[in-house]
């Protein structure tokens, strides 16, 4: 997606329930990889969604803070939320 489409994509969906389901950290020196899987459940031009994913953060420690360099998911399946 480009900055616009995400931009525009965030803006039509309403506040996100975003669960961790599993994820790892692996450390290399001043720099921690996470993975793991998610699942998010929201409401999207009026209609509730359930959205699982795999996301990969990647945090650079700076000056005794950690910052969060790199983020990304990718949508593992779709489906409406069940009742």
């Amino acid at each position: 997606m480009t900055k616009s489409e995400v931009l525009a994509d965030t803006r039509a969906v309403s506040p996100v329930e975003i669960v961790v389901d599993s994820s790892v950290a692996h450390s290399h020196g001043n720099v921690v990889m996470v993975t793991g899987i998610l699942h998010l459940k929201g409401v999207k031009s009026g209609k509730p969604y359930l959205q699982y994913g795999r996301y990969m953060d990647t945090w650079l420690r700076k000056q005794n803070h950690w910052v969060c360099v790199s983020s990304m998911t990718t949508p593992m399946k779709k489906g409406p939320v069940d009742d």
